[in-house]
């Protein structure tokens, strides 16, 4: 009970010390909270893909005069002649050009900023991120485009947009030819607009092949884990790669 007295008296004494403890103690959780919310921001990068265990970027080895340098930036046909050399181990494979932050028109309403790549019609399905409305194949034609939920409201509102024309950079119409689900904040190419893979091709002229047009990156879903060890034992060596979690 002297304990308890004493207790007693030392925090009626120090009333206003009691006050600063308390709100000393109070931040520090506050800060706390924040860094342990941070680091788990953090650590689930890029896990919102479905089945995201199974799914790998390409990084290729260059050797150029003895130097050899290994990065995510590939030539083009990669990914398909992956998925052509290995049917049993790959899923699907894909090819994506990220072409950074893009000024759209619809009519004379101007959206700026918008978050764009370039990709094949195989990349919702081998990055796993779910297709609200339309077909995938039709990013295998010319000024095609797919857009996320957010901006298809945000333009749209409730109309579907589907056939709808949007003006890239004021001066090329792409027409809407589907909407995707959302990406999260916390993965490391966000986009609000994929455009088809050809329009790279054939409007902007963007080399695409074996000897020219390496500023693209791959990626390959696997049908299990064990594969991958297989694939990089098999490699052919006109494509040394390296295969890594996303």
């Amino acid at each position: 009970m002297r304990q308890l007295y004493y207790t007693i008296q030392t925090l009626i004494r120090g009333k206003g010390s009691n006050i600063l403890k308390i709100l000393s103690l109070t931040l520090g959780l506050f800060i706390s909270i924040l860094l342990f919310a941070r680091v788990a921001f953090e650590l689930s990068y890029n896990r919102n893909y479905q089945d995201a265990e199974n799914l790998y970027a390409i990084y290729a080895s260059y050797t150029i005069e003895n130097k050899t340098n290994v990065g995510e930036i590939i030539v083009g046909p990669i990914p398909s002649k992956l998925a052509e050399l290995f049917p049993e181990e790959i899923e699907s494979a894909t090819v994506v050009r990220d072409h950074h932050r893009v000024v759209f028109y619809n009519s004379d309403h101007r959206i700026g900023n918008i978050r764009t790549i370039f990709a094949d019609s195989d990349y919702f399905r081998t990055m796993g991120i779910e297709v609200i409305s339309g077909d995938t194949e039709e990013l295998n034609e010319t000024f095609h485009v797919f857009i996320s939920q957010t901006l298809s409201r945000q333009i749209f509102e409730d109309k579907n947009p589907i056939g709808e024309i949007l003006m890239y950079d004021k001066n090329l119409p792409v027409t809407v030819r589907g909407v995707y689900k959302d990406l999260p904040q916390n993965c490391s190419m966000p986009h609000d607009v994929v455009i088809s893979l050809p329009t790279v091709i054939s409007h902007f002229r963007f080399g695409y092949g074996w000897n020219g047009g390496d500023s693209y990156k791959g990626f390959v879903r696997f049908k299990n884990k064990a594969a991958v060890g297989r694939i990089e034992a098999r490699l052919p060596d006109f494509v040394k790669t390296y295969m890594v979690r996303f």
